[in-house]
């Protein structure tokens, strides 16, 4: 091959790969973004899943002994 076609074929993988890390940034700060988002919802659905057992275990047990009592 020539010098100046493989000066070319440098030239435009270097700039590929200049390319592709801007590329993987904006990716990176995207995927970051989704992450956060995913992790708070993710918190509020361990937090409805703990009040749903305490509910279950603790407070309608007692409601209906409550109720039992009384009927």
């Amino acid at each position: 091959m020539e010098e100046t076609s493989l000066n070319v074929i440098i030239e435009r993988l270097d700039n590929f790969i200049r390319e592709n890390a801007e590329e993987h940034k904006s990716i990176l700060v995207q995927v970051t973004k989704i992450n956060g988002s995913v992790a708070s919802i993710q918190k509020w659905k361990y937090m409805l899943t703990g009040g749903f057992i305490i509910s279950n275990i603790i407070i309608i047990p007692i409601i209906v002994a409550l109720i039992l009592k009384y009927i």
